[in-house]
């Protein structure tokens, strides 16, 4: 009974990792593909294109330290890299997540004066530098945080995919880990939180004053910006997700908590990806004409085999 529960639980997980590393994968093929036809990134796609490649690098590690656990049940060392990999990438996904509100915030905000109104005219530039800055921080954090551990912890655990190994603190690196927890969950949380707030009644506003004047259809630029409002109240909610998700399984370690927050940390990149697709044109656009032609083709084989098989002689 054991033995089943665990296969079946770490076929689940594996299908998930799958799941994301595919959905993150379809995003950059797209973006890069757009951008070797000549077509430019702006700053929202060179954003989503770093958040979902670190989404790729969570579910690959993920994956990867599933597969050692079942094959290599003593590679500690092994898993403890793809551990410090795992924790780079949540670090990283974190602060592009707040990165990918803060320029919605400030260029779908109208504002007048000030510090921001300037921002706003000059933000596009400044986004590579931004983006390249990003980098060093979960870096730094997550040389911290193995450094300063005081050794190892492997879950006791019969399912050989939650053999897995944690950091253990003591004494004055408790408060280090806490810090940084602070630092890379705390404050993206509460900038993702403030910013799409503050989108939500910059929108609501606009909405109103569209449909004011255009009416109760409101066009395509209120279909946007309603568009706009839904994708950041998803990445709202999809980020205090995973944000309680990785407090409850760093604090943890109670067996059947590590169950359901595995399964629900391991779904998180592929649940991004589909609020990234939904939200973005190109993006929708592609997977929308992957499946039409999918749906042509299929169609077009089922009609070759009605029109073999109304072809041959009857008997």
């Amino acid at each position: 009974m054991e033995f089943m529960f665990s296969s079946v639980l770490t076929t689940i997980y594996l299908v998930e990792n799958i799941a994301g590393l595919v959905c993150s994968v379809f995003i950059i093929s797209v973006n890069c593909y757009c951008y070797i036809r000549g077509q430019g990134l702006n700053p929202i796609d060179q954003i989503i294109v770093c958040l979902t490649f670190y989404d790729a690098i969570f579910s690959g590690s993920n994956g990867a330290s599933i597969l050692c656990s079942v094959l290599l049940p003593n590679a500690t060392s092994v898993d403890k890299i793809l551990s410090c990999i795992s924790i780079f990438s949540v670090l990283s996904c974190a602060w592009f997540n707040a990165c990918l509100c803060c320029y919605f915030f400030v260029k779908i905000c109208d504002h007048k004066l000030g510090f921001l109104a300037q921002l706003k005219r000059n933000i596009d530039p400044l986004m590579p530098r931004i983006i390249l800055a990003i980098h060093f921080l979960p870096i730094a954090s997550t040389l911290v945080t193995s450094l300063s551990s005081n050794g190892v912890y492997t879950a006791n655990t019969t399912a050989p995919a939650l053999q897995k190994s944690f950091f253990t603190y003591s004494g004055e690196n408790v408060s280090i880990a806490f810090a940084l927890m602070f630092i890379n969950c705390g404050i993206p949380t509460l900038i993702v939180t403030v910013t799409t707030a503050h989108i939500i009644v910059s929108l609501c506003k606009h909405t109103r004053h569209m449909q004011e004047n255009v009416g109760d259809a409101g066009g395509p630029n209120l279909k946007v910006l309603r568009r706009a409002a839904y994708t950041m109240i998803c990445l709202l909610i999809f980020y205090i997700i995973a944000c309680a998700v990785l407090i409850i399984v760093l604090l943890s370690q109670d067996q059947r908590v590590h169950y359901i927050n595995y399964l629900m940390g391991y779904a998180l990149p592929s649940a991004e990806g589909a609020i990234l697709i939904l939200g973005n044109n190109r993006l929708r656009g592609a997977c929308l004409h992957i499946l039409h032609k999918y749906r042509a083709k299929s169609n077009h084989g089922g009609e070759g085999v009605s029109t073999t098989g109304a072809s041959q002689p009857a008997s």
